[in-house]
Protein backbone atom coordinates (compact mmCIF):
# COMPACT_ATOMS: atom_id res chain seq x y z
CA UNK A 1 0.00 0.00 0.00
CA UNK A 2 3.00 2.34 0.74
CA UNK A 3 4.64 1.88 -2.29
CA UNK A 4 0.65 2.10 -4.30
CA UNK A 5 0.66 5.55 -2.68
CA UNK A 6 3.89 6.94 -2.58
CA UNK A 7 4.10 6.68 -6.71
CA UNK A 8 1.38 9.41 -6.44
CA UNK A 9 3.00 11.26 -4.76
CA UNK A 10 5.72 12.79 -7.35
CA UNK A 11 3.92 13.93 -10.69
CA UNK A 12 4.94 11.11 -12.67
CA UNK A 13 3.39 7.83 -11.31
CA UNK A 14 4.48 5.16 -14.40
CA UNK A 15 4.11 3.58 -17.11
CA UNK A 16 0.93 0.59 -18.08
CA UNK A 17 2.58 -1.78 -20.88
CA UNK A 18 -0.02 -3.36 -23.39
CA UNK A 19 -0.02 -5.61 -25.85
CA UNK A 20 -3.66 -5.26 -27.73
CA UNK A 21 -4.80 -7.34 -31.68
CA UNK A 22 -5.80 -5.13 -34.28
CA UNK A 23 -9.57 -5.23 -33.63
CA UNK A 24 -9.41 -3.73 -30.12
CA UNK A 25 -6.71 -1.12 -31.07
CA UNK A 26 -8.65 0.83 -33.61
CA UNK A 27 -11.87 0.01 -32.79
CA UNK A 28 -11.97 0.50 -28.81
CA UNK A 29 -8.83 1.29 -26.88
CA UNK A 30 -8.80 5.51 -28.96
CA UNK A 31 -11.86 6.45 -26.75
CA UNK A 32 -10.54 4.08 -23.79
CA UNK A 33 -6.87 5.86 -23.52
CA UNK A 34 -8.62 8.98 -24.23
CA UNK A 35 -10.79 9.13 -21.19
CA UNK A 36 -8.12 7.29 -18.60
CA UNK A 37 -5.47 9.54 -19.46
CA UNK A 38 -7.52 12.83 -18.80
CA UNK A 39 -7.90 11.31 -15.44
CA UNK A 40 -4.17 9.94 -14.81
CA UNK A 41 -1.95 12.31 -16.01
CA UNK A 42 0.82 10.90 -14.62
CA UNK A 43 0.66 7.88 -16.46
CA UNK A 44 1.89 6.72 -19.81
CA UNK A 45 0.47 3.70 -21.63
CA UNK A 46 2.68 1.83 -24.16
CA UNK A 47 0.70 -0.09 -26.77
CA UNK A 48 1.98 -2.54 -29.34
CA UNK A 49 -0.27 -4.69 -31.68
CA UNK A 50 0.25 -8.20 -31.75
CA UNK A 51 -1.36 -11.45 -32.83
CA UNK A 52 -3.90 -12.67 -30.43
CA UNK A 53 -1.34 -15.94 -29.83
CA UNK A 54 1.60 -13.59 -29.17
CA UNK A 55 0.20 -11.71 -26.96
CA UNK A 56 -0.96 -14.34 -24.55
CA UNK A 57 2.53 -15.83 -24.92
CA UNK A 58 3.99 -12.45 -24.28
CA UNK A 59 1.93 -11.76 -21.05
CA UNK A 60 2.69 -15.08 -19.53
CA UNK A 61 6.59 -14.37 -19.80
CA UNK A 62 5.94 -11.01 -18.08
CA UNK A 63 6.92 -9.15 -21.21
CA UNK A 64 3.52 -7.09 -20.68
CA UNK A 65 1.23 -5.64 -17.94
CA UNK A 66 -1.88 -6.65 -19.43
CA UNK A 67 -3.38 -7.75 -23.20
CA UNK A 68 -6.26 -7.73 -25.23
CA UNK A 69 -6.88 -10.43 -27.12
CA UNK A 70 -9.89 -12.75 -29.25
CA UNK A 71 -11.89 -14.50 -26.78
CA UNK A 72 -11.31 -17.46 -28.90
CA UNK A 73 -7.49 -17.64 -27.94
CA UNK A 74 -6.13 -20.45 -25.29
CA UNK A 75 -5.21 -18.01 -22.57
CA UNK A 76 -3.69 -20.86 -20.43
CA UNK A 77 -3.45 -19.74 -16.68
CA UNK A 78 -4.15 -16.29 -17.08
CA UNK A 79 -6.37 -14.39 -15.50
CA UNK A 80 -9.05 -13.04 -17.50
CA UNK A 81 -11.78 -10.30 -17.84
CA UNK A 82 -14.38 -9.24 -20.80
CA UNK A 83 -13.49 -6.42 -22.54
CA UNK A 84 -15.88 -5.97 -25.58
CA UNK A 85 -17.86 -7.74 -28.04
CA UNK A 86 -17.82 -7.36 -31.59
CA UNK A 87 -17.48 -9.79 -35.26
CA UNK A 88 -15.99 -9.14 -38.72
CA UNK A 89 -17.89 -8.46 -41.48
CA UNK A 90 -17.08 -8.37 -45.40
CA UNK A 91 -17.57 -5.05 -46.92
CA UNK A 92 -18.57 -4.82 -50.61
CA UNK A 93 -18.89 -1.93 -53.08
CA UNK A 94 -23.12 -0.76 -53.13
CA UNK A 95 -24.53 -3.54 -55.65
CA UNK A 96 -22.01 -6.53 -55.61
CA UNK A 97 -23.36 -9.63 -56.21
CA UNK A 98 -22.44 -10.45 -52.87
CA UNK A 99 -24.85 -7.93 -51.23
CA UNK A 100 -27.73 -9.91 -51.91
CA UNK A 101 -26.63 -12.44 -49.40
CA UNK A 102 -27.25 -12.85 -45.31
CA UNK A 103 -23.82 -14.01 -45.19
CA UNK A 104 -20.89 -15.48 -46.53
CA UNK A 105 -17.97 -17.57 -46.14
CA UNK A 106 -14.57 -15.77 -45.85
CA UNK A 107 -13.67 -18.91 -48.46
CA UNK A 108 -15.89 -17.37 -50.72
CA UNK A 109 -14.66 -13.76 -50.16
CA UNK A 110 -11.23 -15.13 -51.16
CA UNK A 111 -12.51 -15.23 -54.76
CA UNK A 112 -12.49 -11.69 -55.13
CA UNK A 113 -9.33 -8.69 -54.70
CA UNK A 114 -9.07 -7.51 -51.40
CA UNK A 115 -8.35 -3.96 -49.70
CA UNK A 116 -6.81 -4.45 -46.44
CA UNK A 117 -4.22 -3.26 -43.61
CA UNK A 118 -0.52 -3.56 -44.51
CA UNK A 119 0.98 -7.16 -44.38
CA UNK A 120 2.58 -6.78 -40.77
CA UNK A 121 -0.53 -5.86 -39.10
CA UNK A 122 -1.82 -8.42 -36.89
CA UNK A 123 -4.83 -8.50 -38.25
CA UNK A 124 -3.58 -9.27 -41.86
CA UNK A 125 -1.26 -11.81 -40.74
CA UNK A 126 -4.87 -13.48 -38.73
CA UNK A 127 -6.72 -13.24 -42.10
CA UNK A 128 -3.88 -14.74 -43.99
CA UNK A 129 -3.57 -17.67 -41.28
CA UNK A 130 -7.19 -18.47 -42.06
CA UNK A 131 -7.01 -18.46 -45.87
CA UNK A 132 -4.14 -20.71 -45.76
CA UNK A 133 -6.57 -23.24 -43.85
CA UNK A 134 -9.00 -22.89 -46.39
CA UNK A 135 -6.81 -24.61 -49.19
CA UNK A 136 -7.58 -21.61 -51.50
CA UNK A 137 -4.64 -19.34 -52.45
CA UNK A 138 -3.34 -16.76 -50.87
CA UNK A 139 -5.08 -13.82 -50.22
CA UNK A 140 -5.31 -11.09 -53.31
CA UNK A 141 -4.59 -7.44 -51.54
CA UNK A 142 -4.71 -5.30 -54.12
CA UNK A 143 -4.13 -2.23 -51.92
CA UNK A 144 -2.67 -1.97 -48.16
CA UNK A 145 -3.60 0.81 -45.96
CA UNK A 146 -2.96 1.68 -42.29
CA UNK A 147 -7.10 2.18 -40.87
CA UNK A 148 -9.80 0.46 -41.61
CA UNK A 149 -11.60 3.41 -42.40
CA UNK A 150 -9.33 3.78 -45.23
CA UNK A 151 -10.53 0.08 -46.32
CA UNK A 152 -13.83 1.15 -46.82
CA UNK A 153 -12.95 3.99 -48.50
CA UNK A 154 -11.40 1.87 -51.31
CA UNK A 155 -14.07 -0.79 -50.88
CA UNK A 156 -16.59 1.88 -52.10
CA UNK A 157 -13.83 3.40 -54.56
CA UNK A 158 -14.61 -0.50 -56.22
CA UNK A 159 -10.95 -1.64 -55.31
CA UNK A 160 -11.73 -4.38 -53.67
CA UNK A 161 -13.41 -6.18 -51.14
CA UNK A 162 -12.40 -5.79 -47.38
CA UNK A 163 -12.67 -7.86 -43.95
CA UNK A 164 -13.40 -5.22 -40.92
CA UNK A 165 -14.71 -4.97 -37.59
CA UNK A 166 -18.74 -4.68 -37.82
CA UNK A 167 -18.46 -1.25 -35.44
CA UNK A 168 -16.74 0.32 -38.76
CA UNK A 169 -18.45 -1.25 -41.54
CA UNK A 170 -21.64 0.12 -39.79
CA UNK A 171 -19.98 3.61 -38.99
CA UNK A 172 -18.63 3.86 -42.71
CA UNK A 173 -22.23 2.94 -44.28
CA UNK A 174 -23.80 6.28 -42.66
CA UNK A 175 -21.26 8.32 -45.39
CA UNK A 176 -20.49 5.66 -47.65
CA UNK A 177 -21.88 3.26 -50.70
CA UNK A 178 -21.32 0.11 -49.12
CA UNK A 179 -22.79 -3.33 -48.42
CA UNK A 180 -22.32 -5.57 -45.53
CA UNK A 181 -22.28 -8.82 -45.20
CA UNK A 182 -21.84 -10.77 -42.19
CA UNK A 183 -18.69 -13.61 -42.30
CA UNK A 184 -20.43 -17.14 -41.17
CA UNK A 185 -16.79 -18.05 -40.09
CA UNK A 186 -17.17 -19.37 -36.34
CA UNK A 187 -14.00 -16.83 -35.49
CA UNK A 188 -15.27 -13.80 -36.97
CA UNK A 189 -17.55 -13.13 -34.11
CA UNK A 190 -15.32 -11.46 -31.31
CA UNK A 191 -15.55 -11.77 -27.76
CA UNK A 192 -12.63 -9.53 -26.85
CA UNK A 193 -10.83 -10.25 -23.42
CA UNK A 194 -8.40 -8.72 -21.43
CA UNK A 195 -6.02 -11.08 -20.12
CA UNK A 196 -3.06 -10.67 -17.51
CA UNK A 197 -0.83 -12.84 -14.85
CA UNK A 198 -2.69 -11.43 -12.03
CA UNK A 199 -4.73 -7.80 -10.81
CA UNK A 200 -3.76 -7.86 -7.49
CA UNK A 201 0.16 -7.95 -8.86
CA UNK A 202 -0.77 -4.75 -10.28
CA UNK A 203 0.43 -1.26 -9.46
CA UNK A 204 -2.45 0.55 -8.33
CA UNK A 205 -2.77 3.09 -11.19
CA UNK A 206 -2.45 0.15 -13.88
CA UNK A 207 -5.24 -1.48 -11.82
CA UNK A 208 -7.72 1.41 -12.10
CA UNK A 209 -6.91 1.44 -15.90
CA UNK A 210 -8.17 -2.10 -16.01
CA UNK A 211 -11.48 -1.01 -13.99
CA UNK A 212 -11.97 1.66 -16.19
CA UNK A 213 -11.40 -0.66 -19.47
CA UNK A 214 -14.32 -3.01 -17.98
CA UNK A 215 -16.48 -0.55 -17.12
CA UNK A 216 -16.94 1.13 -20.53
CA UNK A 217 -13.67 3.13 -21.43
CA UNK A 218 -15.58 6.70 -21.77
CA UNK A 219 -15.70 9.96 -20.33
CA UNK A 220 -18.61 10.64 -17.62
CA UNK A 221 -21.53 11.27 -19.82
CA UNK A 222 -20.41 10.29 -23.65
CA UNK A 223 -21.73 6.83 -22.71
CA UNK A 224 -20.50 2.88 -24.12
CA UNK A 225 -18.54 3.49 -27.08
CA UNK A 226 -20.49 1.82 -30.35
CA UNK A 227 -20.51 -1.73 -31.01
CA UNK A 228 -20.14 -2.42 -26.65
CA UNK A 229 -22.64 -5.62 -26.68
CA UNK A 230 -22.44 -6.59 -30.57
CA UNK A 231 -22.83 -9.98 -30.93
Amino acid sequence: MQGDLAAYSGGAIGQIKVLSNTHALTEFLPEALSAYLALHTGVSVDIVERTSDEIVGLVAEGAADLGIVSGTVDTGTLETHPFRQDRFVAVLPAGHPLGALEGVPFAEVLDYDLVGLDRASAITRFLADKAMRTGRPPMRLRVQLRGFDAVCRLVECGVGLGIVPETTARRAARSMGLDIVPLLDPWAARDLTICLRSLEGLPIFAREFVAHLREGGTRPGLGLPSGAGLG
